[in-house]
């Protein structure tokens, strides 16, 4: 995914939020972060470990929020959408467990959803340059992104 320059307002990037929706909001608040204008580029992993899974999952169909899929994000698309045991246990021991309030069928429209809106990777165009944004391990070279295996990006 490519995303044009913010002429009107800030860009900020966040690191691993894991259900942590409160806290984001707090720091959004500190730096007057203004839905309006502004946007908000997470690496992923918006979900497990923190209280609110579901709203920091929700958070991808906001228009001022972009996100690449995380590791947590892509052992839940393997568990809701596939059949072996092992990747749904993967998912519970790694924080999946939230899946169980919200409701396997309801979350797994969720998560069809959101698979289709979370690249793997994004390029950020600024006016410094281009920022390139992945959950884990970048090529060395960004003008490589394309050929590099997904599962390096996400793990």
């Amino acid at each position: 995914m490519k995303i044009k320059q913010n002429k009107a307002g800030r860009d900020f990037i966040v690191g691993d939020i894991h259900g942590h929706l409160a806290l984001l909001q707090s720091e959004l608040e500190i730096v007057g972060f203004d839905k309006s204008k502004d946007r908000l580029f997470s690496v992923g992993d918006l979900i497990d470990r923190g209280p609110n899974s579901l709203d920091c999952l929700s958070l991808i169909f906001e228009p001022w929020f972009f996100a690449v899929r995380g590791n947590h994000e892509q052992m839940m698309f393997d568990s809701l959408n596939g059949d072996s045991y092992q990747t749904h246990e993967l998912w519970m021991i790694n924080g999946g467990a939230w899946m169980d309030v919200v409701g396997i069928d309801f979350l797994r429209e969720v998560s069809k959803q959101a698979a289709d809106i979370m690249p793997v990777w994004m390029e950020l165009e600024t006016e410094a340059g281009i920022v390139g944004i992945v959950h884990a391990e970048p090529p060395s070279d960004w003008a490589d992104i394309e050929k590099i295996n997904a599962q390096n990006l996400i793990w």
